[in-house]
C-alpha cells in the first residue's frame, strides 16, 4: 500500500502555502544560473543546448515574469543586479531541491545521466496534485484538467526517474512510496521559487506555521499580533496539530516552521531552538477539594485525572511523578490534547490535570480554575520553535523569528 502523508487533511491541503507555482521554465532557470556562474549567454547557452537567441528570449520572459532585471548587459558579458544575486540563490535551491527528488531512491545502476536536465514544471504540477488529492481523479479535478493531463507527465516522470512512482490501492491509482519522497523534495523546490517570484515582486511574503497546544495558548498569539501590526498585508497560516502531524508537514515543506514543546533529540533534518522555559502546575476547578491546602501524592491520586495524549510530554510527566514516588498511577479516564476541551470539564467536574498557568490564565481571572500547589516537584517544560535545517527564511519569515524571540523575552520578564 502507498505510504499516505501522515498529515491531518487541513494541514496537507496547504501544499504549496496557498500560492500558485509560478510559471517558469526549469530549463531557462538553469540556464540562468549558468549565465551567472560564467558571466556569458554564450557558455550557458552551449550548457543546456540552446541557441542563444532562444536563451535571450528565455531569460527575457523570466525578468517579465518577475517583473525585475536580473543582469545588467555590458560590453564584455553580464553582472547579476542586486535583485538578481537573491534570485539565482533560490533558483538554485530550487534546482537542487528538484534534482535530490529525482534521484531519491533510484538506484544508481538504472538512472539516467542528471535526469534533473529534463525535468519540467508540467512533471512537478502533476505529482504534487497527486501527492496532495491521493488519486488521478480527484488531482485532475484539483489541477482543472483531464484524467490523461495527469497521467502522461507521470508516467514520463517515472520513465526519467527511473522510479515507479505509481501503484494501484484498490480500483485508486495513487503514489508509492518512493513517489511520497520524490513528492517532498518537490514541495521544497517550488516553495523556493515561489519566495523568489514574490521577493522580486516585492510582495508581502506568507508564512505558514504549525502550533502545538501551548504555543497555540501564549506564545504564538503575541507574536502573531504583533506581525499584524507592523506587516499589516502579510499572510499567515496557523496550523494545529499533533507533534507528529506538524514535524512532518514541516519536513514536507507545507509548514515553515513548528512551535511546541522542544525534545529530548529533534527528529531527524530539523533544527530545535529554545524560546521559553514553562513550569507545569496541577490545575483543577475553583472549589476542588483539594484546592486552597497543600495535598499530598496519596490525596491527588484518589482523584480521576485527564492526561496528554499518548506519547505525548505531559503524559510522560504525569506518569513519573507517580511511578518515582512508588504510588499506583491514578484513573485517567480521558486522554485529550485539546487544551478547550480540558478547561471545559475541569470547570464541571473535579477531574485534575497538568498544564502551564498560561494555558489557564482567561479560567484564572474568571474564577473558574485554579492551580494546586502539592507536593509534585516543579515541572518545567521548554518550549520552542523548529525549523528544517536547510531552510532559507524569506524576509519575512526571518521578521516573525525575531518577533517569536521578542514575545519569549517578554512573556518570562513578565513572570519573573
Amino acid at each position: 500500500m502507498a505510504e499516505q502523508p501522515s498529515d491531518t487533511h487541513s494541514v496537507h491541503r496547504l501544499v504549496t502555502n496557498g500560492l500558485a507555482i509560478p510559471e517558469l521554465n526549469l530549463r531557462h532557470i538553469r540556464a540562468l544560473i549558468i549565465a551567472a556562474q560564467e558571466n556569458s549567454l554564450s557558455a550557458a547557452a552551449l550548457a543546456v543546448d540552446l541557441s542563444q537567441p532562444a536563451l535571450t528570449q528565455g531569460i527575457g520572459s523570466i525578468e517579465t515574469k518577475l517583473a525585475v532585471r536580473i543582469f545588467d548587459r555590458l560590453p564584455h558579458g553580464l553582472r547579476l543586479t542586486r535583485e538578481g544575486e537573491q534570485i539565482v540563490i533560490r533558483f538554485r535551491r530550487a534546482l537542487d531541491y528538484l534534482g535530490e527528488g529525482l534521484k531519491n531512491g533510484a538506484a544508481i545502476s538504472r538512472r539516467q545521466a542528471r535526469p534533473e536536465h529534463h525535468l519540467t514544471l508540467v512533471q512537478v504540477k502533476a505529482l504534487l496534485l497527486l501527492s496532495e488529492t491521493g488519486g488521478i481523479a480527484a488531482a485532475a479535478r484539483m489541477g482543472e484538467l483531464s484524467k490523461p493531463a495527469i497521467l502522461r507527465p507521470l508516467k514520463a516522470l517515472e520513465t526519467l526517474s527511473q522510479i515507479e512512482l505509481l501503484e494501484k490501492n484498490g480500483r485508486i491509482l495513487t503514489l508509492s512510496r518512493a513517489g511520497h519522497r520524490m513528492a517532498r523534495k518537490f514541495r521544497l523546490g517550488i516553495n523556493e521559487l515561489v519566495i523568489a517570484c514574490r521577493e522580486a515582486a516585492r510582495q508581502t511574503d506568507h508564512i505558514s506555521i504549525g502550533a502545538m497546544a501551548l504555543a497555540r495558548s501564549m506564545l504564538l498569539p503575541v507574536a502573531l499580533a504583533e506581525l499584524a501590526r507592523t506587516t499589516p498585508l502579510a499572510q499567515m497560516n496557523v496550523v494545529d496539530g499533533s507533534a507528529r502531524e506538524l514535524f512532518s508537514a514541516l519536513r514536507n515543506g507545507v509548514l515553515d516552521l513548528v512551535i511546541g514543546a522542544l525534545r529530548e533529540e529533534p527528529p531527524p533534518e530539523l533544527r530545535q531552538e529554545l524560546l521559553l522555559r514553562d513550569r507545569i502546575a496541577v490545575i483543577g476547578r475553583v472549589g476542588h477539594p483539594l484546592a486552597g491546602h497543600r495535598p499530598s501524592l496519596d490525596e491527588l491520586a484518589r482523584y480521576p485525572w485527564i492526561v496528554g495524549p499518548r506519547t505525548s510530554y505531559l503524559l510522560d510527566q504525569w506518569q513519573q511523578i507517580f511511578d518515582r514516588a512508588g504510588i499506583e498511577r491514578p484513573k485517567a479516564p480521558i486522554q485529550c490534547a485539546s487544551v478547550t476541551t480540558i478547561r471545559g470539564v475541569l470547570t464541571r467536574s473535579d477531574f485534575l490535570t497538568l498544564l502551564s498557568r498560561d494555558q489557564i490564565a482567561i479560567e484564572m481571572s474568571a474564577g473558574l480554575l485554579t492551580p494546586i500547589e502539592s507536593e509534585i516537584p516543579d515541572t518545567i517544560r521548554t518550549i520552542g520553535v523548529f525549523t528544517r535545517r536547510d531552510w532559507l527564511p524569506s524576509a519575512l519569515q526571518e521578521r516573525f523569528l525575531t518577533q517569536l524571540r521578542m514575545s519569549a523575552r517578554t512573556l518570562h520578564m513578565e513572570r519573573s
